[in-house]
């Protein structure tokens, strides 16, 4: 349903006549981030890493605005490692799909700050395995950093969406809307083949709009990310000149928050290739040996992609997050 409006939109000021004369009404506006007018009836503010500001309101009166928060995605993991999580992606737009779409937000004059989480750093060695990345907020809508691959302390695999469980230890995989929040942020992450087997591969990270999928056995290939999520109404051509690769991970359907693909396995003659990145810019796992796992879009939120082995691979690192704000004009 389109966002209710009561006098004047955003940046317009307008009269009319009242019982008692004309009624001013005092024009009110927003300042913040980036800004595009594409000619659909909205002006949109972009929020990016590491130019986090404040969305700053000015007039008289109390606005309906719709938000696209996405955190930080986290970094695949080192050496047959899971597949990074998605940010947390948090919305309430028209077709920000059900059951995830927030409530009406109400803004009024005055500051609301914005903070947009960074990536995980690659992941380059076994001290940790995988970062996770960092919470992205708009006022009180915070969306947690996805979740990353660690053996060394798996209680980061948790997160927006979580990461895939790395195959030498058979999992837990990251469990995805961790912290909890309502409509739920993210999906959980693949798990890897219990017991450690030496030919496993590893689960895929877990993305906004599915779970990762799991990691097989016998050299079989990482596990795929879990699937992005659509926004039209944060679709690429609403933002142009912005960078391309940018533009093609988002696409016209406005995806973002994508599981990164599981790390495959080479050794002792078994060959897995690693799962393929769930969409938006996510990375794809590592293939061959030593192969690594590739890197996220920035500015979606998506989760990077797990290290193959012998030699170890690097995990890809996660992508920047990204936060929206929009208003009819």
């Amino acid at each position: 349903m389109a966002p209710i409006f009561t006098g004047s939109r955003f940046g317009f000021g307008r009269s009319a006549a009242g019982p008692t004369g004309p009624t001013v009404f005092i024009e009110y506006s927003a300042t913040g981030g980036t800004t595009y007018t594409p000619g659909n009836g909205y002006k949109y503010h972009m929020f990016t890493f590491p130019n986090s500001s404040n969305f700053v309101v000015s007039g008289s009166e109390s606005k309906n605005v719709e938000y696209l928060v996405v955190a930080g995605g986290g970094s695949g993991g080192w050496d047959r490692g899971g597949g990074g999580g998605a940010g947390g992606l948090r919305c309430n737009s028209p077709n920000c799909p059900a059951p995830l779409r927030g409530a009406t937000f109400t803004v009024s004059s005055g500051t609301y700050a914005v903070t947009v989480g960074a990536g995980g750093a690659v992941a380059v060695n076994d001290s940790p395995y995988g970062n996770p990345g960092n919470p992205s907020s708009f006022g009180p809508i915070t969306a947690t950093g996805g979740g990353s691959d660690d053996i060394l302390d798996k209680s980061k695999r948790s997160g927006g969406s979580g990461a895939g469980a790395h195959s030498a230890d058979g999992g837990p995989y990251g469990l995805g809307n961790s912290p909890a929040t309502s409509p739920p942020q993210g999906n959980n992450g693949g798990t890897s083949p219990t017991g450690g087997n030496p030919h496993t591969s590893s689960g895929g990270g877990g993305g906004a709009g599915g779970v990762g999928s799991n990691g097989g056995t016998s050299g079989s290939n990482g596990g795929p990310g879990g699937a992005a999520l659509a926004v039209p109404d944060f679709a690429a051509p609403l933002f142009p000149g912005r960078p391309s690769p940018w533009i093609s991970a988002v696409g016209p359907t406005g995806t973002y928050a994508g599981g990164g693909g599981g790390g495959g396995h080479q050794d002792l003659g078994w060959v897995g290739a690693g799962g393929t990145g769930g969409g938006a810019g996510a990375g794809n796992g590592g293939t061959g040996g030593g192969g690594a796992g590739g890197n996220a879009v920035n500015d979606t939120g998506s989760g990077g992609g797990g290290g193959n082995n012998i030699p170890q691979g690097n995990g890809g690192s996660g992508g920047n997050g990204v936060v929206i704000i929009r208003y009819l004009v």
